[in-house]
């Protein structure tokens, strides 16, 4: 089994730029959940395709990879992952067999609900130091800050 490696301490000189804490942020968190993900198998970005899937219905290979912001290599293994526990199911397009088409099993959405409840006992850990006006704040401007984002880039 691997050791853990503890983190390094956060760097004082470092706790004022704004960047260099979202960065630490978002890996700590994703390690967070990823420990709630391990009984099934998966890795935090896998829960997030599941989850678009179960709402959005089927859509294919490339704008799942859009959507996520996840380069074509990395979705195969990812969808590999999924479609080996039996919780995707990837088929071909009738108008373009190379259009890889996903959509969630009922195998799926049975074991998502568990696994959404995973990501809140996740987030709870990892909010803890937050009052509840402080994590209500962080929930209604990191969504604002990226979407903010994504409109300009379009």
């Amino acid at each position: 089994m691997k050791k853990k490696q503890s983190p390094l301490p956060m760097n004082p000189e470092l706790k004022s730029n704004m960047v260099y804490c979202f960065h630490r942020a978002a890996l700590a968190f994703r390690e967070v959940l990823a420990e709630e993900l391990v009984e099934w198998g998966i890795v935090p970005p896998q829960l997030g395709m599941l989850k678009i899937l179960s709402t959005v219905g089927p859509m294919s290979q490339v704008h799942l990879g859009e959507e996520m912001m996840i380069d074509k290599a990395s979705m195969v293994k990812l969808i590999d992952g999924l479609e080996k526990f039996g919780f995707l199911s990837r088929s071909g397009q009738q108008q373009d067999r190379r259009v890889k088409l996903l959509e969630i099993t009922p195998k799926g959405r049975k074991v998502l609900e568990k696994m959404v409840s995973a990501r809140l006992r996740a987030e709870e850990k990892f909010l803890r130091p937050l009052t509840a006006a402080e994590r209500a704040s962080l929930k209604k401007i990191l969504p604002k800050l990226l979407e903010s984002f994504l409109a300009k880039n379009k």
